[in-house]
């Protein structure tokens, strides 16, 4: 019976380091998409990768394949990489800011159409702006974080929508 409760503590031991160094990465990961990219950043496959980490340190590191472990790593960074936005809310805020000089700017995330479904590295979310015009009119900005795009949107109202019906 201690035989049987040593190997499960044994097992279970072995994905401790790589559990530790996955979570540690994801939350990284969540706190740098939370706070500089405003929950745009596509995770899906670096959150699968950090989930499969788990598994490949306690299958690659005690049979001492470094080479395999050390091209997995290198996956795994590519895949944050290249899911990165190009701008952050903060660059995003300032480019619209200068070129529209905007005064009280509000910024949020909406939700976006993606065009290439298939992309895991594409953003799911574009940031939105609001801010007042010199001349003192509302406007409404669209960037895209992926490419730095603004696109200036027109305000959704209900009023419109009860005309056409």
């Amino acid at each position: 019976m201690d035989r049987k409760k040593d190997e499960a503590k044994k097992g279970l031991g072995s994905y401790k380091g790589g559990a530790l160094l996955s979570g540690v990465l994801l939350i990284v990961l969540i706190l740098l998409n939370d706070q500089l990219y405003s929950n745009v950043m596509n995770l899906s496959l670096p959150v699968t990768l950090i989930v499969l980490h788990v598994l490949i340190f306690k299958y690659l590191l005690p049979q001492k394949r470094y080479v395999a472990y050390s091209g997995f790593l290198l996956v795994l960074g590519l895949a944050i990489y290249l899911a990165l936005p190009a701008l952050t809310q903060q660059e995003a805020q300032h480019k619209v800011s200068g070129r529209y000089q905007l005064g009280q700017v509000e910024a949020t995330t909406v939700p976006t159409l993606l065009a290439n479904s298939w992309n895991p590295f594409e953003a799911d979310s574009a940031y939105f702006f609001t801010g007042q015009s010199p001349a003192n009119e509302q406007i409404y900005l669209l960037v895209n974080p992926e490419n730095g795009k603004v696109v200036v949107s027109e305000p959704y109202e209900t009023k419109d929508l009860e005309k056409n019906k």
